[in-house]
Formats: C-alpha cells, sequence, structure tokens
C-alpha cells in the first residue's frame, strides 16, 4: 500500500532505491576477480587437465613398481627360508654324526673290557661270606655308582 507523501515523494524514494542497488553492483564487481576471456578460461581447464595427468601417471608408474619390489622381497624370503632349512638339515645330520660316532665308542669300549676278562658294565662279582640270608647269597649285584 501506498502512502500519500505527495507525488515527488514516490519518486524520489525509487531513485534512492536505484542508487543502493547500483551501489552494491559497484561494490561486488570491485571485489570479484576480474573476468577471464575463453583463451584464458580454457588454458585454466588445461593445466589441471595436465596436472590430473601427471598424478596419474605417477600413481600407475608407483604401482607397476611396487608388484616388481614384492616380488623381490619375495624371491629373498624363499632364498633365506631355503638356506634355513638346509642349515638345519645339516645341523641335524651332523647331531646324529656326533652320537652314532659316541654310540660306536661305547660299544667299541664295552667290547675291549670284555675281551681283557672283565665283567659287563654294571654288574661286577661280589665274594659273600657266610651269610644267614638267604637274598645276599645270590653272589651277583648290580654295581651302584662310584664303584661302591
Amino acid at each position: 500500500t501506498r502512502r500519500n507523501y505527495g507525488a515527488v515523494a514516490v519518486e524520489e524514494a525509487d531513485e534512492r532505491l536505484q542508487e543502493e542497488v547500483s551501489i552494491r553492483h559497484q561494490q561486488a564487481r570491485a571485489q570479484a576477480p576480474p573476468p577471464l576471456d575463453r583463451e584464458q578460461l580454457v588454458r585454466g581447464e588445461l593445466a589441471d587437465t595436465n596436472d590430473e595427468l601427471a598424478e596419474a601417471r605417477r600413481r600407475r608408474e608407483f604401482l607397476e613398481k611396487e608388484p616388481e619390489a614384492a616380488r623381490v622381497t619375495e624371491n629373498t624370503l624363499v632364498r633365506k627360508k631355503t638356506m634355513t632349512i638346509e642349515h638345519l638339515k645339516s645341523t641335524r645330520k651332523l647331531k646324529q654324526e656326533c652320537s652314532e660316532k659316541e654310540r660306536k665308542r661305547q660299544v667299541a669300549f664295552k667290547k675291549r673290557d670284555e675281551d681283557r676278562g672283565a665283567t659287563p658294565a654294571g654288574v661286577r662279582k661280589v665274594v659273600v661270606q657266610a651269610s644267614k640270608s638267604p637274598v645276599k647269597s645270590h653272589g651277583l649285584r648290580l654295581a651302584k655308582k662310584d664303584g661302591k
């Protein structure tokens, strides 16, 4: 609703509003970056595309190198595992050979002692004097350690 301020009052209010709008538009234009021409827009888009392309190529190269590095690591670990297994086998074989050598040595000692007329290891002849106990008079006892 219009109030009746007079014929000139409405026109003056319209002019003031138009001036305010034009001032706001000028301020907005001053704050906005200058408009670019089409060539500059295309160049900017081209630069962005080139950056994305370079990034995609770097990523592809990395992904191509990664499986190769994984293969190298895997081959190294396979060689290490093989060497460890071989070392374990040789250690077991050496231990078995040593125990076999010791067993043969002990057998040779026992055979030598038997050939010399000694009693078998762990058994000794006990001379029993007249004892009243029938358990003690059997004649053989198992030898105790320390030769007692």
